[in-house]
């Protein structure tokens, strides 16, 4: 099983918006509806931004209607 890493904290504030190192490093939230991901359905896996690890398949999201 492939072991997935964290980049450096330096790393990562230089790839990431502000927005992205805010939610992923400092636990804020984004404000609902305004990502540009919430209308997104395309096929694929989505990851996770800071270390590559796979998340979920397209076809586990859903429209909850909460912005969530």
């Amino acid at each position: 099983m492939k072991k997935y890493k964290k980049k450096p904290i330096e790393v990562l504030k230089k790839e990431l918006t502000p927005l992205q190192f805010d939610v992923t490093q400092n636990s804020a939230t984004e404000r609902p509806y305004t990502n540009e991901y919430d209308q997104n359905f395309k096929k694929g896996i989505y990851v996770d931004i800071t270390t590559g690890e796979p998340l979920f398949l397209s076809t586990d999201k859903y429209d909850s209607g909460c912005g969530w």
